[in-house]
């Protein structure tokens, strides 16, 4: 097969996949952990710097005199603010590969959506048109 003819296909980590290997859409009982990283921006709040938590918690250990103190500091200092963050999450989906198709490198989606559990994958015809049944059968039952 030509690597044209693959196909991009979102896979949810919870779905039944079929019994084909993803890579060349051949039978196989193989399964493998893909690896997927997402990047994504988040808002969190400003820490103070080493020194000021560690004179907070040097007052508090003073008693309600360092209570207070820390206190009357805090209260001189802004306010808190936010920064932006990158983070990053990481997960492992289960998709079937058979052991030759293995052999050559485990596949990894080329977009992942790790919080809602979704992965695209570059799959093999065989492969989608399999899963396409199997949720087609999936939504009759329901």
């Amino acid at each position: 097969m030509f690597e044209s003819e693959y196909q991009e296909i979102w896979i949810h980590d919870s779905e039944k996949l079929p019994d084909s290997c993803i890579t060349c859409g051949m039978f196989t009982d193989q399964v493998v952990k893909a690896k997927a990283v997402q990047h994504h921006q988040k808002m969190v709040p400003a820490s103070e710097s080493n020194s000021m938590m560690a004179l907070g918690c040097l007052l508090h250990l003073l008693g309600p005199i360092g209570l207070i103190a820390h206190t009357a500091l805090q209260q001189g200092s802004s306010p808190p603010t936010t920064v932006q963050k990158t983070v990053v999450s990481k997960s492992k989906v289960k998709v079937p590969c058979c052991r030759l198709c293995g052999s050559h490198g485990i596949p990894e989606p080329t977009t992942a959506d790790v919080v809602a559990g979704r992965y695209a994958f570059n799959a093999h015809p065989r492969f989608i048109e399999r899963l396409n049944v199997l949720r087609r059968e999936s939504m009759d039952e329901v």
